[in-house]
């Protein structure tokens, strides 16, 4: 196994890893593998665990778009990112707006058509204009738009929005199911502790529902409380 693959941070330096604290493949793109997944557990007990949790999760991810939809607020940024902002979730966009305010650490070094160097704490920075990429630790480890891709859509008007989110789909609403369509400045607002709370409501007793009663029984008092539950949100 290379190293690269071992769950160690000193070896995570410029690895792909979307903001998770391993480099596994499988766990940085479905990390809630590693949630609810045991060291002990089997192949055919594995895909079902998984097949349970997306059969569960799915209908309450799409309740949730519709709650995001109709409860927003405005970030405190500037103007000029209220576009790349209103497509984030909510987790990226307050890290993009942390990156932006980091901005001023960043100067430009050198410009040419298809590059553009930045000199950044003794060290120099490189945005690929055509390929939209950056070389900075921010975008090769966690993929969301870096300071430097926001200078550079600041600085050209030709290095659009789409240019910056380029790469940048694993953290869009409509990567996560989440479809925002409105024109206005107004984002979507961040419903997690909603979902956490029916997400706890509905993992509450299951196991011992489901060796009491089977699992047709816990499947259909599960949909039962979703339902319950979005009746009430929807209210």
């Amino acid at each position: 196994m290379h190293r690269r693959e071992l769950w160690a941070a000193c070896f995570r330096d410029n690895v792909l890893t979307f903001g998770n604290d391993t480099n596994n493949r499988v766990e940085s793109s479905h990390k809630q593998m590693k949630r609810f997944l045991q060291r002990s557990d089997s192949l055919h007990k594995s895909m079902l665990k998984v097949y349970k949790w997306h059969k569960r999760s799915f209908s309450i991810i799409q309740q949730e778009a519709n709650i995001a939809q109709s409860r927003c607020f405005t970030y405190p940024c500037s103007q000029s990112l209220i576009p790349i902002i209103r497509l984030l979730t909510p987790y990226a966009a307050r890290k993009v707006i942390r990156e932006y305010q980091l901005r001023r650490w960043a100067t430009v070094e050198f410009e040419s058509v298809d590059y553009v160097f930045f000199k950044e704490n003794g060290k120099t920075v490189q945005v690929d204009l055509s390929a939209c990429t950056c070389t900075c630790f921010t975008f090769q480890t966690c993929r969301y738009p870096c300071r430097h891709l926001l200078l550079v859509h600041l600085r050209k008007p030709y290095f659009t929005v789409n240019h910056v989110m380029h790469n940048c789909k694993q953290w869009t609403w409509s990567r996560n199911l989440f479809a925002s369509q409105s024109t206005s400045a107004v984002i979507p607002r961040n419903r997690s502790n909603i979902y956490d709370t029916k997400k706890k409501i509905i993992n509450a007793g299951m196991d011992r529902i489901n060796d009491k009663f089977g699992e047709v029984f816990a499947n259909a008092y599960a949909d039962g409380v979703i339902a319950g539950i979005n009746r009430v949100l929807n209210m």
